[in-house]
Order: C-alpha cells, then sequence, then structure tokens
C-alpha cells in the first residue's frame, strides 16, 4: 500500500508541475489569477443572495438550491481540510490562502465550480449550464496553475463539489422551501 501511496503522489506532484505556471507574470498568469478567483465564495454567495432577492420565480428556485448547495459546501471542505491537513504546495502567490487556509485538500475553489456545474445542468438554463460546465475545470486548473493547489487537491474537490451538487438537487424540494421560509421570501 505504501508502494502505490508513493506512486500516486509521484504521479501527482509530476502532474501539478506541469500544470503550474513558471513565472507570475504576463498574459496566462493574470488569466490565471482571475480564473482562480472566479471560484471565490464570496463572489458566488453575494451573487446568489442579489438573485435570491431580486429575481424572479425560477431563478429564486435557482439560487435557493446553490445557496444551499454553498451552504454544505463551505462546511464540508474545512472539516475534510482539517481531517486530511495536507499543506499547500511552496510558492509565494496566493497568500491569503496560504495563512488563512494552509491546507489544500480539497480544494474548496473547484467544490464549488463542480457543484455549480452540476447544479446549473441538473436545473438550467442550459445556456448557464453549458457556461458553468466550461468554465469549472479552468477554475480547477487555475488552482494548480496558481501553485496554490495540487491535482489531487482540485480532483478531489470537483469530486465532492458534484456529490454534494446531486444531493443538493435531490434533497432540493424539502431544502429550498426551507431556506425560502427561513429568508421569508
Amino acid at each position: 500500500m505504501t508502494t502505490l501511496y508513493r506512486k500516486l503522489t509521484a504521479v501527482d506532484r509530476r502532474v501539478s508541475r506541469r500544470l503550474r505556471l513558471e513565472t507570475q507574470s504576463g498574459g496566462r498568469w493574470i488569466a490565471a489569477v482571475i480564473f482562480a478567483h472566479s471560484g471565490d465564495t464570496i463572489l458566488w454567495t453575494v451573487g446568489t443572495i442579489v438573485v435570491l432577492v431580486s429575481g424572479g420565480a425560477i431563478w429564486r428556485y435557482r439560487a435557493a438550491v446553490i445557496l444551499v448547495g454553498l451552504i454544505v459546501q463551505t462546511v464540508a471542505v474545512p472539516l475534510l481540510k482539517l481531517t486530511v491537513r495536507r499543506k499547500r504546495p511552496a510558492g509565494t502567490w496566493g497568500g491569503v490562502y496560504r495563512r488563512f487556509d494552509p491546507h489544500s485538500f480539497p480544494s474548496g475553489h473547484a467544490a464549488r465550480a463542480g457543484m455549480l456545474a452540476i447544479v446549473t445542468w441538473l436545473t438550467g438554463p442550459v445556456w448557464l449550464a453549458v457556461l458553468v460546465l466550461a468554465w469549472a475545470p479552468v477554475v480547477a486548473t487555475a488552482r494548480i496553475a496558481t501553485g496554490v493547489h495540487y491535482f489531487s487537491d482540485v480532483i478531489a474537490g470537483l469530486a465532492l463539489g458534484i456529490t454534494i451538487g446531486v444531493a443538493v438537487v435531490l434533497a432540493e424540494p424539502r431544502l429550498s422551501e426551507l431556506l425560502l421560509q427561513l429568508l421569508s421570501f
């Protein structure tokens, strides 16, 4: 088992090194940083609440499902990170992440992106689902490219997010109804 673990770890580090950008400047770096931050919790939470408050019935429904997914993901990821306690890859970029969230497994950004991709795919509209399905792996890759995650961190994050997304949509009628009642909408 230790030999298999060592082999998997070696592959993980090799793939991560290949996806990591060597220089922290230029157009590719700027794009990676923008995509890496596009999965930030605060952006999605505020945007979701805005839609929940101001959207029509179908958009409020979708926002309620997403908000429940965000809540579940925001609880699940730190619990897993505290259990696994894998240190982030060495590097200088992402000081806020490194200081306040020193553990990398699983990637919360990848989990969020995976959850959002599945929820939009399952609840629509199609045009949004296509955009989010294309965006999610880019966010995950950007997290590796900027050096704050290993390949296995984002794979585990995406898998966790997909699982949370499916679970939230399956439990949705009860959860979003409860959430809407709690928020008095």
